[in-house]
């Protein structure tokens, strides 16, 4: 953690006053994990998906002098956000165009093994194929080999042979296509007594996100190159739960529903049912600050795993519900809050970790049991 031995090979470029290394010694040292470790700490310390999009252009154009292309752990340039996340991102190219339009798909070293993690390598072949038909095209680019050819007086006419060359050779390589489904119970109807229930299926290096019609987008792991699962929400009674898989340009490239029966009579806590109807931020001296949310349903909602990620520090415990069309009372301080506002209100606790509300205004986020 001695940041004397990062300072030949990392020259800071930006606010260097600061001297600060924390978030590059992080993503260094991240590397050293074996992978299973590595694919958790990752996204802690870096933008795995920024990284990998960075990566895959890189394999496309091919520098022969740089690390993860090259032989030498050099040429890129690392740049962390103000949250400590860092970003990869290329410099020094000039000998891009320089590697075999045949060669691997994916590079070595440190970032190789990144990459190579199933689930990474899902996504960085899914970036490969957008980047391919997005702009790494040899009509897309003749306007602008042309128009620098002009200005350049030199013929760029080579780079385009090489652009169609390595976008063949990437496409013929990537895994065959396989339509998105929904796999859970074969995809048939089936009946539970829980209010929320995992799914899984398939779906192929194209997909960016899946949303659902009622609640948007999901939170999605992926199991491997091919199957998902996530954690869907449901009310009592039955639900018809469509899903649709959009690509990295927001297009809808495929959808699947299930219809799934909750006889265990109580609704999964979700955007559709839980809001925040009250917030009171600055109260007048002596009072108190608080959070009202509101069941907006017919059914008891279940509360379990549902937490605060942005401005306060708040989660409810397992097995906590709550009644149809009922409210209930976050705040700073249960005991003032009740002598203040007294006991026809329901409290179920106090803001978490020393945390309470700006006055200069905040973003509140509050998520469901699925993270959504």
């Amino acid at each position: 953690n001695n940041k004397e031995d990062y300072r030949w090979h990392t020259l800071i470029n930006t606010n260097r006053t600061r001297d600060d290394y924390d978030a590059i010694i992080a993503f260094f040292k991240a590397f050293d994990l074996p992978a299973n470790q590595l694919e958790k700490t990752a996204p802690m310390v870096m933008d795995v998906d920024s990284v990998l999009r960075t990566l895959a252009f890189q394999s496309l154009v091919g520098p022969a002098d740089a690390g993860f292309t090259g032989t030498n752990e050099h040429n890129f340039r690392l740049y962390a956000e103000p949250s400590g996340l860092v970003h990869y991102m290329p410099w020094d190219w000039d000998s891009a165009f320089q590697l075999s339009t045949s060669a691997a798909l994916v590079g070595g070293g440190q970032l190789g093994k990144l990459v190579k993690i199933p689930s990474h390598l899902r996504r960085y072949h899914g970036h490969l194929l957008d980047i391919i038909e997005r702009a790494f095209d040899e009509t897309y680019l003749e306007r602008w080999t042309a128009h620098y050819g002009d200005l350049a007086k030199q013929s760029f006419n080579s780079r385009r042979s090489y652009l169609r060359s390595r976008a063949t050779f990437v496409l013929g390589r990537l895994p065959d296509f396989i339509p998105f489904q929904i796999t859970t119970g074969d995809g048939e109807a089936f009946t539970t007594q829980d209010s929320s229930i995992q799914l899984i299926g398939n779906g192929w290096i194209d997909i960016a996100e899946i949303r659902s019609a009622t609640s948007g987008p999901l939170h999605v792991d992926w199991l491997d190159e091919e199957r998902w699962r996530l954690v869907a929400p449901l009310n009592a009674g039955e639900n018809l739960l469509e899903l649709s898989a959009f690509n990295h340009r927001g297009e809808l490239i495929g959808s699947d529903t299930i219809t799934i029966t909750n006889e265990g009579g109580q609704s999964a806590a979700a955007a559709g049912n839980l809001i925040i109807s009250e917030i009171m931020y600055h109260p007048a001296d002596g009072g108190v600050e608080y959070l009202e949310l509101r069941h907006t349903s017919n059914a008891i909602l279940d509360l379990s795993g549902v937490r605060f990620s942005n401005g306060i520090t708040f989660s409810f415990a397992d097995d906590s519900t709550l009644a149809p069309a009922a409210r209930l009372i976050l705040t700073e301080n249960a005991q003032l809050f009740v002598s203040l506002h007294g006991e026809e209100r329901q409290v179920a606790g106090e803001f978490g970790n020393g945390t309470n509300l700006s006055n200069g205004g905040e973003t509140l986020t509050l998520l469901d049991a699925t993270a959504n």
